[in-house]
């Protein structure tokens, strides 16, 4: 299978494409410090490959791809290229994303519509609102939970101009939203996806974890129940 895609500006991403004959695909985008090479990442997409084909991607300056990580300035142009390669193989395209993963997608789709249905988890709503209160012991336990193999990122400048998630989420129709956040979100409350739900267009839906907390953390406490969440949501609105 193919190992990588390049966006229209020459960077290089790494992607893994699995694929078991299914009639749709998912894309799996990460969040900030993270990648598909993580234990948890690679659950996860073997968990959703019972169902769909998968590609699980890096955006720039994250696992296996190169540049640098410019905190959603940039990275609509890699998931672009991922789903631009999506489409060479499937009629149907679904994207999960974690955390910036989720944003990023938001931003991808309100420009470039090429994207079928999309789970958001855990998505900021605008990076300076991010709250991100690291002080707190539920921060420094995902922090320490975040530290697997795999993990880290090359950072570059986050004050580079960014597009507010909150101000183009009313343009992602046609396509269909869900958003899921955990209750106790340390790193980005849960009222932004709230807020995204509200500014949304139908079809959406909101999913808030009592007791949850961050992203991939959500799936790592609820596993079960995350996961027949997005599956039920990919099956429904990428089924027509």
């Amino acid at each position: 299978m193919q190992e990588s895609v390049v966006t229209s500006t020459g960077v290089k991403i790494s992607i893994r494409h699995k694929r078991k004959q299914k009639n749709t695909s998912i894309i799996i985008a990460h969040g900030f410090f993270q990648s598909k090479e993580t234990q948890t990442f690679r659950k996860i997409e073997d968990e959703l490959l019972d169902q769909f084909d998968i590609i699980s991607m890096d955006f720039r300056g994250h696992g296996k791809s190169d540049g640098v990580f410019t905190f959603s300035a940039y990275e609509k142009e890699d998931l672009k290229a991922v789903v631009d390669y999506a489409r060479e193989h499937y009629q149907k395209v679904g994207v999960l994303g974690f955390s910036y993963g989720g944003s990023i997608a938001l931003i991808e789709q309100a420009e470039f519509k090429n994207i079928d249905s999309l789970v958001c988890v855990s998505s900021p709503m605008a990076s300076e609102k991010i709250e991100f209160k690291w002080w707190t012991s539920g921060a420094i336990k995902l922090g320490l939970k975040g530290l697997e193999r795999g993990a880290g990122v090359r950072p570059g400048n986050p004050y580079l101009k960014k597009i507010r998630p909150i101000d183009v989420v009313h343009d992602i129709s046609p396509a269909p939203v869900f958003f899921i956040h955990g209750d106790q979100d340390p790193t980005v409350d849960h009222s932004h996806s709230q807020q995204l739900y509200k500014t949304a267009r139908e079809p959406k839906k909101l999913k808030i974890f009592q007791r949850g907390s961050h992203a991939e953390e959500l799936y790592r406490k609820y596993p079960e129940a995350f996961i027949q969440d997005v599956v039920e949501w990919f099956k429904v609105t990428l089924s027509n």
